[in-house]
């Protein structure tokens, strides 16, 4: 009986089996123009993170459509399909800063410094904050620019630095009178650890747009942990029942 006990109390340490990582990607063309993203998946809070005053600000971000990419494709700067993140509500983009992100370095040094007090009042920017709500291990958004690489940085969740780079290029001839020679972009940062806990991504200094946000979520369990606590569960009911049958003489046992 004590042999049968320790089964059950193994079968149900099931739960304490690491997250499985799984692969979700946050593609702008999958919704309404104009649709509210920053909720829009559980396990990742998107944010439009701006200065105001000497000091950061959160906004929404949003489902963009770059209108050029129907009337001349050489301009659309969406790296996929027509839609990018936007910071503005309004469901369509005419010019070619598309999504309008950019100042990386101020955002990154203001996200840092809003712990301790006020951020640069002269550094003005637009970033897209992306928040985990379960650190990860791994992202990548792609961008696209005229003058500037977008870039990306990473933190822990004490907002330390913990990593970022750019990516670089696959360059495109745009038409028209306000075209010129766009590039593509994907930037991707991976940890050996799941402590990735926030990140800005915009172009340096120049606007970039931004576009197809991919990370692992690693809130998701591994498929074997609830097959074994529901196994544990009732092998420990299993047990109980038998003993209620059997009377005093096996709980004594």
């Amino acid at each position: 009986m004590k042999t049968l006990t320790r089964i059950a109390m193994v079968l149900s340490l099931g739960m304490v089996v690491p997250a499985n990582a799984a692969l979700i990607t946050i593609e702008p063309d999958g919704y309404a123009a104009g649709t509210n993203l920053s909720q829009s998946v559980s396990s990742v809070n998107l944010w439009n993170f701006h200065s105001s005053g000497g000091t950061g600000a959160f906004g929404d971000v949003y489902a963009a459509v770059d209108a050029r990419c129907a009337t001349r494709p050489g301009d659309c700067q969406a790296t996929t399909g027509n839609t990018v993140f936007s910071r503005e509500q309004d469901g369509h983009i005419e010019n070619y800063l598309a999504g309008r992100w950019g100042e990386a370095g101020a955002a990154r040094d203001c996200f840092q410094r809003m712990q301790t007090g006020p951020c640069s009042p002269y550094n003005s920017f637009d970033a897209l904050l992306i928040g985990f709500n379960t650190a990860t291990n791994f992202v990548e958004i792609s961008g696209s620019y005229l003058m500037d690489w977008p870039i990306l940085f990473a933190f822990d969740s004490s907002r330390n630095l913990i990593g970022g780079g750019h990516g670089c290029c696959n360059t495109f001839h745009g038409t028209g009178p306000d075209a010129g020679d766009f590039s593509t972009s994907t930037l991707a940062f991976s940890s050996g650890s799941a402590n990735i806990a926030y990140v800005i991504a915009a172009g340096w200094s120049a606007p970039s747009s931004l576009d197809a946000l991919r990370y692992n979520d690693m809130s998701v369990p591994e498929p074997g942990t609830a097959l074994l606590l529901a196994v544990g569960l009732a092998a420990m009911f299993g047990l109980r029942r038998r003993r209620l049958r059997a009377g005093p003489s096996l709980l004594r046992g």
